[in-house]
């Protein structure tokens, strides 16, 4: 699917943040960008039970809305350069196809250029 879009959720010094980012071209910087973007010196990626307790949804189809509570969402803006963006249902192997503006207006996210 062009265009596709995978999260993750960094862990910020024990507060929780997540990314849409583009899953196959992710550039080697963007860790770093995003946590400049934050203000810490690292993030990480987080384990699938940390993902599960953050989301109440298992890593495979993490949507980007529906958590127990709300988390701050960096969105890429390499992700504009798509007309559709392919985003997580919330179950393993499930997704459904939105946009940009849409994704950023859905997550009150903020747009980042994370990626190459």
């Amino acid at each position: 699917m062009p265009g596709r879009r995978h999260r993750q959720q960094p862990r910020l010094r024990g507060r929780r943040r997540t990314a849409a980012h583009r899953g196959r071209r992710r550039s080697p910087g963007g860790p770093e960008k995003a946590a400049a973007h934050v203000g810490v010196r690292k993030v990480r990626r987080a384990d699938p039970e940390f993902v599960l307790q953050a989301t109440g949804q298992e890593v495979g189809g993490v949507a980007p809305v529906g958590h127990p509570a709300p988390l701050r969402t960096l969105v890429d803006t390499a992700l504009a350069d798509h007309d559709r963006v392919w985003a997580g249902g919330g179950v393993p192997h499930a997704m459904f196809r939105t946009t940009f503006a849409e994704l950023l207006a859905l997550t009150g996210g903020e747009a980042v250029a994370v990626g190459a």
